[in-house]
C-alpha cells in the first residue's frame, strides 16, 4: 500500500474533520444543537483543497529548478 503524504494544512483539515464529526457526535448524544454547526464541513474541505494547490504549486515550481 502506497503511502499517503499531506501536506501541514491537508493534515490539519482531516484532523479538523474528524474532530468535528466526533463533536457533532458528542452533541447529538447530550441532544444539543449548535447553530450552523454544519459550515465547519465545507471550510475544513476548502483548507484542503487550498492545501492540495499549494502542494501542486510547490512541487511544479522544484521540478523546474
Amino acid at each position: 500500500m502506497k503511502n499517503i503524504e499531506l501536506n501541514l494544512l491537508q493534515a490539519l483539515s482531516v484532523t479538523g474533520i474528524v474532530v468535528s464529526s466526533v463533536a457533532q457526535l458528542g452533541l447529538q448524544v447530550l441532544d444539543k444543537h449548535v447553530e450552523k454547526f454544519w459550515a465547519l464541513y465545507p471550510t475544513w474541505v476548502a483548507v484542503f483543497i487550498f492545501g492540495t494547490i499549494l502542494r501542486y504549486l510547490r512541487n511544479d515550481s522544484e521540478e523546474a529548478h
